[in-house]
C-alpha cells in the first residue's frame, strides 16, 4: 500500500486510520500465537510503518513548503 498525503484533511484521515491499526495489533497480538496470527500482525505492522513513513514525509514536505 503507498499513501500518498497531499492535504491536511488527508493527514487527520491517516492519523485515524493509523490509530484504527494499531488497535488490530493490539487485538492481534492478545489472540494466541499461531502461524496465521503472527502474518496477520506482521501485515498489519508493517501497515501502520507505511502510514507513518507517509505522515513523516508529508510533515517533513510541509515545513520545506512553509521555509520558502
Amino acid at each position: 500500500m503507498i499513501v500518498s498525503i497531499e492535504t491536511d484533511r488527508q493527514l487527520e484521515n491517516t492519523k485515524a486510520k493509523l490509530l484504527l491499526v494499531e488497535e488490530q495489533i493490539r487485538r492481534a497480538r492478545l489472540r494466541p500465537a499461531t502461524p496465521e496470527r503472527d502474518d496477520s500482525v506482521r501485515s498489519l505492522v508493517q501497515t501502520a510503518n507505511q502510514l507513518k513513513e507517509e505522515i513523516v514525509r508529508y510533515r517533513s514536505q510541509a515545513k520545506l513548503r512553509r521555509a520558502v
